[in-house]
């Protein structure tokens, strides 16, 4: 602070959610399973930011989608379809669209026992705060 500043000019900071997100688990602790549902009412494409851990070509801290009536896997955050995300060498986003048909969806995030939101055990990756995965509708054009 130096001698301009005025405690007017800054406000507490208000998180809110994501309104135009399908589906969103994001601050994602070490040793947890969570899931979120969403509904495709046509085909769509979709926007999905995951952040994750990966060694050695094996992710440990994943997103993957179900299709919620057949349980199938229809898309799932591998090592190979990751890049490197900033931070330590493990961290890994998938940054990226893919087409699902109308229906009902369960989007899934799983990490270990270690390195993950609040609780990194090497370098942060760049965006920590989305440690997790988020899905929207992607724009159109963007694929």
């Amino acid at each position: 602070m130096g001698e301009g500043f005025n405690p007017k000019d800054v406000s507490s900071f208000e998180e809110r959610a994501d309104k135009s997100a399908l589906a969103q688990i994001i601050r994602v602790g070490s040793d947890e399973r969570r899931r979120q549902h969403f509904t495709l009412s046509k085909m769509s494409d979709i926007h999905i930011y995951a952040l994750g851990e990966g060694e050695s070509g094996e992710m440990v801290d994943y997103a993957w989608i179900e299709d919620a009536d057949s349980r199938r896997v229809v898309w799932k955050m591998t090592y190979r379809l990751t890049e490197h995300a900033g931070g330590a060498g493990k961290n890994r986003v998938f940054d990226g669209t893919i087409s699902l048909p109308p229906g009902e969806y369960i989007v899934f995030y799983e990490t270990d026992g270690s390195h993950a939101f609040d609780d990194w055990n090497d370098d942060p990756p760049d965006d920590p705060a989305n440690w997790g995965v988020t899905i929207t509708l992607a724009k159109e054009g963007s694929r």
